[in-house]
């Protein structure tokens, strides 16, 4: 059985104060440096009340459209 990587962008520098060529830019590094293998995308640790929404909703949909025909690319809230 093959390992599964648990990752994903930081919730606090990333998106509450990054913009979204930072989120999208962070979503594309975990994508091309685990390309190939099985992985879960999530934003740290946890969803703080205080995230903005709208910035999230960038972070899901650079993660949808990441190129991921060999890849489990999953969405973890």
């Amino acid at each position: 059985m093959n390992d599964i990587i648990y990752t994903g962008v930081n919730s606090f520098t990333t998106i509450f104060l990054g913009n979204e060529e930072r989120i999208g830019d962070d979503v594309n590094s975990f994508a091309d440096a685990f390309k190939g293998m099985p992985y879960i995308m999530s934003c740290s640790c946890s969803v703080e009340n205080f995230l903005p929404m709208n910035k999230m909703k960038v972070m899901v949909d650079c993660t949808r459209n990441v190129d991921c025909k060999d890849d489990v690319v999953v969405w973890h809230m």
